[in-house]
């Protein structure tokens, strides 16, 4: 599915979207003069997080039948969604979501870092998936493909298992689970 980087990313920026729905209730709470943005952020947050959730759910629990593999190695990326909070997040969480303007900046700045994240095929460990169970792993296989790899399963020490895969939106991400023994 087309949509599943973009809703990838978004989720990925969970974090921010709960500081901005935060920050816009406080602005509301004490009698702000714009109301207006703060009903955009509130509403917007909320709506990107829903539909993104929704299809992340629904691409995750597609049951296809995947291509098989033998792997060769498996290293867990660990640092990868905090590298994604501290890149990504806390950089973003600078701009005055209270103000229209603050918001248009915010737009901008959003708009260009995830196209370049979608045009580059940039992989982020993802915090929401993470609070699911999901790990990222750098897998090599057999046939000398190496991968990004999402999954629930412990891939570490299950070098030579048989591997069933999805790719989720390119060549280069897949889901994955171990094939029964």
């Amino acid at each position: 599915m087309r949509l599943l980087p973009l809703c990838l990313w978004f989720l990925n920026l969970l974090p921010l979207w709960i500081v901005v729905v935060f920050r816009d209730v406080r602005s509301i709470l004490t009698h702000s003069s714009n109301v207006g943005s703060e009903w955009c952020g509130i509403i917007g947050c909320a709506a990107g997080v829903l539909f993104s959730f929704v299809v992340v759910c629904w691409c995750l629990s597609e049951k296809k039948n995947g291509k098989c593999y033998v792997l060769k190695s498996a290293s867990e990326l660990k640092a990868l969604t905090v590298e994604a909070l501290l890149m990504y997040v806390f950089p973003m969480v600078a701009f005055d979501f209270c103000r229209w303007a603050g918001l248009l900046e915010f737009l901008v700045f959003f708009v260009v870092v995830s196209l370049l994240c979608m045009q580059q095929r940039i992989i982020t460990g993802n915090v929401v998936l993470a609070l699911l169970g999901f790990r990222f792993y750098r897998c090599e296989f057999e046939n000398s493909q190496e991968l990004i790899v999402i999954t629930r399963d412990n891939l570490a020490g299950d070098d030579g298992r048989e591997i069933s895969y999805v790719s989720l939106s390119n060549n280069d991400v897949v889901l994955a689970r171990k094939k029964k023994r």
